[in-house]
C-alpha cells in the first residue's frame, strides 16, 4: 500500500511537472526573439532595413544556430595592456622570427615591390604588420567576427561607446554580404580574433569596406590571400597618412605605442638582414 500511495504522488507530482513546463514553453514561445525584444537592437535593425534587408532576413541573420554570446571576451575587452613587442624575452625578434620575415619577403619580392612603388609604403612594415597580426596567416583566430560584435551589442547598453562601435562593425560585417555576393561571404562563419578582426592583415570590418583591396586581380577581395592582405594593409597606410607621418599612420592601423614600435623595429631588422 504505502508503495502504491508512494506511486501514485510521484504521478501526480510527474503531471503538474510536465504541466508546467509545457505552460513555460508556451508562454516562452509568444515572447520576442532577443534581438527583436532588446532595445540595443532597435538601431541594427533600422539600419538593416535601409540597406534593403527584410525583416525576414533579419530574423533569420540573428536566429542562425551557429550564433554564440561570449560575454567573458566583452568583460576581458575593457582594458588590455598589450606589452613590449621588442622586450629581451619578445620573440619578435629572435633570429628565427626575422628569418620567417626575409623568407616571406623573398617569396613575395616581386609583388611588395610592385605595391611599394605604387603606394609608397615600404615593404618591410608591411611584412612586419603580417608577421605582428598573423605570424603570416599562421594566427587567424579561433572566433566568429559576428558572434564578438553580437556580443558586446548584447551586453552593452545602446549609447556607449563599446556598443556603437560593436554596431559600426556587426552592421559592417553584414553589409560586406551584400557587396560580396560571387565570393559567397559568409558573415557568420569568417573566423576572427578576439576583437573581431579579420584575415591575414586582421582588418576590422569597417576597414574591409574601406580599405580592402583585390591585390591578386582575380575580381574579389579576400584578406585570407596575401596578396589582397599585403596591398590592403599598403593602401590602408597610405590613406592614413604614411608620406607625412609614418608613425601616425602604424598607430592608426592599431593605436598602441608598443605596436608601431614592433614594427618599425622588425622592419629595419629585415632591412638589415636583406644587405
Amino acid at each position: 500500500m504505502k508503495h502504491l500511495k508512494s506511486s501514485k504522488l510521484w504521478d501526480c507530482q510527474s503531471f503538474w511537472l510536465i504541466f508546467f513546463w509545457a505552460g513555460f514553453l508556451v508562454i516562452l514561445s509568444f515572447q520576442e526573439p532577443y534581438w527583436r525584444a532588446g532595445k540595443q537592437y532597435a538601431d541594427i535593425i533600422k539600419e538593416l532595413r535601409e540597406l534593403g534587408f527584410s525583416d525576414k532576413q533579419i530574423d533569420s541573420i540573428f536566429s542562425d544556430p551557429r550564433i554564440r554570446l561570449h560575454p567573458d571576451l566583452v568583460q576581458k575587452s575593457k582594458g588590455v595592456n598589450v606589452p613590449s613587442l621588442i622586450s629581451s624575452n619578445s620573440r619578435l625578434l629572435s633570429q628565427e622570427s626575422v628569418a620567417r620575415g626575409k623568407k616571406f619577403l623573398e617569396e613575395n619580392r616581386e609583388f611588395l615591390e610592385k605595391i611599394e612603388s605604387k603606394y609608397g609604403v615600404e615593404k618591410e612594415a608591411i611584412v612586419a604588420i603580417l608577421r605582428i597580426e598573423t605570424d603570416f596567416g599562421k594566427y587567424l583566430g579561433e572566433y566568429y567576427a559576428f558572434n564578438i560584435f553580437n556580443s558586446v551589442v548584447f551586453y552593452t547598453d545602446s549609447g556607449f561607446y563599446r556598443y556603437e562601435w560593436a554596431k559600426k562593425e556587426l552592421i559592417s560585417l553584414i553589409k560586406l554580404s551584400q557587396l560580396s555576393q560571387r565570393e559567397k561571404f559568409d558573415y557568420l562563419g569568417i573566423r576572427s580574433s578576439s576583437a573581431g578582426a579579420i584575415g591575414l592583415a586582421q582588418f576590422l570590418p569597417s576597414s574591409y569596406l574601406q580599405f580592402a583591396v583585390d591585390g591578386n586581380g582575380d575580381g574579389k577581395i579576400n584578406l585570407f590571400e596575401v596578396e589582397d592582405s599585403i596591398e590592403s594593409i599598403a593602401n590602408y597606410l597610405k590613406e592614413s597618412g604614411w608620406q607625412k607621418n609614418r608613425n601616425k599612420a602604424i598607430w592608426r592601423y592599431n593605436p598602441d605605442e608598443h605596436y608601431v614600435e614592433g614594427v618599425n623595429v622588425y622592419a629595419q631588422k629585415l632591412k638589415e638582414a636583406d644587405k
